[in-house]
């Protein structure tokens, strides 16, 4: 059975839907073409950046080590263009939980915690984040999704986007908190409800601006997982989550292949009916044929009379002129 290839942005509620540890048996129908990890769609849209690899990013795993050279080279937009994936699927957990670094015009990095130890990126020190500078960064990012749509109708233009909702949790499934496990030990917690709500407003400018889908996981309670591969994070859930968004997903597929039987057999009923026309008119010219024929042969005939008239006459009157 052929794969599906998909490409994604985004954080552990996309990325980790496509990961063995979570969904063992994805790989039989999915083809994972392209990841952007963890990156604002301001930083996936600017220019690349001048670096070099020294000792600070060699430090990192190499799943890491290849997060930084995307976040810098801006190499995934060059990898979608090329492997064409059928489906992009992508969430705003970086762009709602980090913001951006501006490092110069039209050149941004993601803000992420994780790139506190790259020594290059120390001297830059505007931030942009959206709890704090809400309009500005969401003018930001509105120009930025704006041509990431541009680009992907004229280069990727095939490719069906769907955007993921889920929303930052605070609870385990034993009621208790996350952030009240973070505040005794004194790590600063989120402020769930106005994240989340800023979370809303860019997937609402998405949604009401662009043809695209929705996973919803917003439709059902999920909690933290206090044992989640990765730790615990306000984004980090039990199976479930992951097993659900699966599901939607291949609704989304089956609906899609449906649509797409459907526009097949009124293709196919539109090319009969066409037939039928086309048919009925070269039996309109046969029959009109078979009427003409016998005309043809009556006018055939009457010129022939005629002719023969002409030559009687011409020679009656040569005759009288000899008899005078």
């Amino acid at each position: 059975m052929k794969k599906i290839r998909i490409s994604t942005i985004g954080s552990c509620i996309t990325r980790d839907n496509f990961n063995r540890k979570f969904n063992p048996n994805y790989n039989l129908f999915f083809d994972l073409v392209a990841h952007q990890h963890q990156s604002s769609l301001v930083s996936v849209m600017s220019q690349p950046l001048q670096y070099i690899e020294d000792e600070y990013i060699k430090d990192f795993s190499p799943f890491h080590q290849q997060h930084i050279r995307s976040e810098c080279d801006k190499s995934f937009l060059e990898d979608i263009k090329q492997k064409q994936p059928e489906y992009l699927i992508m969430d705003f957990d970086a762009d709602v939980h980090w913001g951006v670094i501006e490092v110069s015009d039209n050149r941004y990095v993601t803000n992420n915690p994780r790139f506190k130890r790259i020594e290059f990126l120390k001297d830059y020190k505007k931030k942009i984040k959206i709890e704090f500078n809400t309009d500005e960064f969401f003018a930001l990012w509105k120009s930025n999704i704006d041509d990431f749509f541009i680009f992907m109708n004229e280069y990727v233009p095939d490719c069906k986007i769907i955007i993921v909702k889920a929303r930052f949790c605070d609870y385990f499934d034993n009621g208790d908190s996350y952030s009240e496990w973070r505040k005794k030990r004194n790590i600063p917690i989120m402020n769930i409800d106005q994240m989340n709500a800023l979370w809303d407003k860019l997937d609402n400018y998405v949604v009401d601006h662009y043809h695209v889908y929705m996973i919803d996981m917003t439709e059902k309670t999920y909690y933290l997982n206090p044992k989640h591969p990765w730790g615990m994070n306000y984004l980090h859930f039990h199976m479930n989550f992951y097993n659900d968004f699966l599901n939607k997903f291949q609704e989304i597929i089956f609906s899609d292949k449906l649509q797409e039987i459907d526009d097949l057999n009124n293709t196919v009923k539109k090319q009969n009916t066409e037939i039928e026309v086309l048919s009925d008119k070269i039996k309109d010219q046969e029959k009109q044929k078979e009427e003409i024929a016998p005309l043809k042969e009556r006018v055939n005939n009457l010129l022939d009379e005629n002719n023969t008239l002409k030559s009687e006459s011409i020679f009656t009157i040569v005759k009288r002129k000899f008899k005078a």
